[in-house]
């Protein structure tokens, strides 16, 4: 590695600040719903009184919980389950600039794609019907279905131009995406859910994502690549 390729690493890892392990309290977070709450009914999003998890409970418009703050060079991670036989969707959404403009992970139990990566732009509001479905095309999908009264575990990462999105059930992996786009390069992240109650979020834990940040600086230095997302499961599994 040359001298400068190593001050331009050593100068990223010196800028990523510290944040401390634990699972986030989420009394901050902002409940937004979409505009008409008609039918069938307004989200309610419950808090727990030590702050660390989240219910929606009703058959809901889409309805988002939203972190105030960026959320960008993070790794995030998080528990959701569904303790319902129906079989609409819940996911969460990053990116997040205002209503229309955001990513979405929509994630459902019928419809086909079941579980589907997307973004909204311009204020379209194509992303929310039916739930897991996109316009224009999404940018990756999956047939996997979610299983009710299942804890899934999430991991989120999310740098400018590349997301890494991993869901596991106890030590199998459900599915992984790595998502290269580059219309977000920052904005808030948040739980969401459409038409679809009794989903409980706990056990957020943001941390500074000090690899994914390495990585994108080595491959820009043209050091290394990245991994494929064959290569990130089958570590996961490891």
């Amino acid at each position: 590695m040359s001298k400068s390729a190593y001050l331009m690493v050593l100068a990223i890892l010196v800028a990523i600040p510290h944040v401390a392990t634990g699972a986030a309290d989420l009394s901050s977070f902002e409940v937004l719903r979409y505009s008409d709450n008609v039918q069938p009914s307004a989200a309610n999003w419950v808090l727990a009184s030590d702050g660390m998890s989240v219910t929606q409970t009703t058959n809901n418009r889409p309805s988002f919980f939203l972190d105030p703050n960026d959320a960008v060079n993070l790794s995030l991670e998080w528990d959701a389950r569904v303790n319902s036989t129906d079989d609409d969707g819940f996911g969460f959404v990053w990116g997040w600039q205002e209503f229309g403009n955001f990513y979405l992970f929509g994630w459902g139990n019928s419809v086909a794609p079941s579980m589907s990566v997307g973004k909204a732009i311009g204020g379209s509001l194509d992303p929310f019907f039916p739930p897991g479905q996109f316009d224009p095309t999404p940018l990756a999908t999956s047939t996997v279905h979610w299983a009710n009264n299942t804890v899934y575990h999430f991991l989120l990462e999310f740098v400018p131009g590349q997301t890494v999105i991993e869901i596991t059930q106890g030590s199998t992996l459900v599915e992984s995406f790595l998502i290269t786009d580059t219309t977000y390069s920052s904005g808030r992240f948040g739980f969401y859910t459409h038409s679809l109650g009794s989903v409980t979020f706990s056990n957020l834990v943001p941390e500074p994502n000090t690899a994914l940040l390495l990585m994108g600086a080595l491959v820009a230095l043209g050091i290394a690549r990245r991994p494929t997302s064959g290569e990130r499961a089958a570590s996961i599994l490891n």
